[in-house]
């Protein structure tokens, strides 16, 4: 495993990045992984804004949350510095995220940036999110998106069977009743257009800009 960080100031404002990767990773013998990458930049980010937001970050490291939770208050803690964020024009980019693997190459990009020039944040901080642009995509390959929605179906199944204070079926029964509800998960995204597949991957990208997000392809306004 190889990491490192590198970070430069500019005009007073901090330009850095990250860089984790690493050749292999056996988890078992059917289920080598590797090479693999992660490599995530910031850009015109104030030195005091930065060592605040990553101060209350590590303060939750120290709660009992879930991630959801965990999550959610990040970005809440995020909300709290974007008019500042907005003026030096921030920058946050995940520039790399892959890694091999036996059924393909899983990849993954993001990038968001922060516009002091939004006319709707000089009038009112509480629009400091139309000044926010942001655009992700995921590919995953075939093989391994539908193992992981029908582990997902499964486990939720048990759940439901416990729940109800029944007996969890054999396992072979159990793993048609999860392949038959991944199918019809898959079916659904699919639908939604949540993903799309496309060469043998299932595929999401995403552009948000203005208050209309679009979603492989088809924009869907957002009323704030």
């Amino acid at each position: 495993l190889e990491s490192s960080w590198s970070s430069v100031v500019k005009d007073g404002l901090i330009n850095g990045s990250q860089k984790i990767g690493f050749d292999k990773l056996t988890v078992n013998e059917a289920n080598k992984l590797g090479p693999g990458a992660f490599e995530f930049s910031v850009r015109n980010i104030a030195p005091e804004v930065y060592r605040e937001i990553n101060k209350s970050v590590d303060s939750l490291g120290g709660e009992v949350i879930t991630h959801r939770q965990k999550g959610l208050r990040t970005l809440g803690i995020i909300a709290k510095y974007l008019p500042r964020l907005a003026d030096d024009h921030a920058e946050f980019e995940i520039t790399k995220l892959s890694l091999n693997t036996p059924d393909g190459e899983f990849m993954a990009k993001a990038k968001v940036d922060i516009d002091g020039n939004s006319s709707q944040l000089k009038l009112n901080p509480f629009y400091a999110i139309e000044a926010v642009n942001a655009d992700a995509m995921i590919s995953v390959p075939k093989a391994m998106f539908e193992r992981i929605i029908k582990e997902i179906a499964r486990e939720e199944i048990k759940e439901t069977i416990e729940r109800n204070g029944e007996e969890i079926p054999a396992e072979d029964q159990l793993s048609l009743l999860a392949e038959s509800a991944s199918n019809e998960k898959i079916k659904s995204l699919l639908q939604l257009n949540i993903f799309a597949f496309t060469d043998s991957k299932y595929e999401l990208t995403l552009v948000y800009s203005k208050g209309v997000l679009e979603l492989n392809g088809k924009s869907i306004p957002i009323h704030l």
